[in-house]
């Protein structure tokens, strides 16, 4: 495929799921700590590359399924929610609460899509089996946060367990000194904002693609060969994982306590 690059082979890859992550939590934070650290702290000062914002990329995901692009499906804006708004309200209080300290949070070299399967172990070159990242088409300069962030919520964290990844992340770690306060209250915060743009990320891609016949859904692969219903699946879940960490599902548009405190930590630690 002239489309793909691939740059090294790991070979007999196991691919995890949230269970094994688990299993290997300091092996997979280890690994992503040892990404954002690759780059030294001016690397993006003497060369700028594309940044990814969490908030940023939900507004782009709006436009897309809200656009007049003939080449997206309209109808896909039907399934946003009538209190759209509201939601976006809530996105951007976290997004304004991150953007408080800039100055503690250099940007660093992310992954942006850790998604489970994206970690594997195998063997590279070796017959030393270990842990390794996969798949960087989203790859930019951004915080380091939210990969971590990422990490717990698609491994479907409890507080506890992001505790002790952050825990983990912090430990013998010379290019980030941030306080665990704050450090975990930022991870919080985008777990919730991760669900947001994850929900988005559904729509925004789904729109445009043409819907399939089924003997295309059974000889593809990959997105492309996605019925729609799991993109809208998908939206659904998010969304309304999104909706109850900020207290949109009481029906009272304010805050949950929790996000209350979150918000209070990563802006006045």
């Amino acid at each position: 495929d002239a489309n793909l690059l691939a740059q090294e082979y790991i070979s007999e890859p196991e691919t995890f799921d949230a269970q094994r992550v688990r299993d290997c939590l300091e092996e997979c934070v280890d690994i992503v700590k040892k990404l954002h650290c690759s780059l030294p702290p001016d690397a993006f000062e003497r060369s700028p590359p594309f940044a990814l914002d969490a908030f940023e990329v939900c507004r782009h995901y709006i436009n897309v399924i809200s656009g007049e692009n003939p080449l997206n499906d309209s109808s896909w804006a039907t399934l946003l929610p009538p209190d759209m708004d509201a939601v976006m309200k809530a996105g951007d209080d976290i997004h304004q609460a991150l953007l408080c300290h800039q100055e503690r949070w250099p940007p660093v070299c992310c992954h942006n899509d850790l998604v489970v399967g994206n970690l594997v172990r195998g063997n590279l070159g070796s017959n030393e089996r270990r842990v390794y990242l996969i798949d960087f088409e989203y790859s930019a300069k951004g915080d380091r946060c939210f990969d971590i962030a990422n990490l717990c919520v698609n491994s479907e964290f409890d507080l506890d367990e992001t505790a002790r990844v952050v825990d983990r992340y912090l430990s013998n770690n010379e290019c980030c000194t941030a306080k665990h306060t704050e450090f975990l209250a930022r991870v919080q915060l985008l777990k919730i904002l991760s669900d947001l743009r994850e929900a988005l990320w559904a729509l925004g891609h789904g729109c445009m693609l043409k819907p399939l016949t089924q003997d295309e859904e059974k000889a593809g692969s990959g997105d492309a060969a996605l019925p729609q219903t799991f993109y809208i699946n998908y939206f659904e879940q998010h969304l309304l994982r999104f909706r109850r960490s900020v207290g949109l599902d009481q029906g009272a548009g304010s805050p949950s306590e929790s996000l209350k405190k979150w918000i209070h930590d990563a802006v006045h630690v």
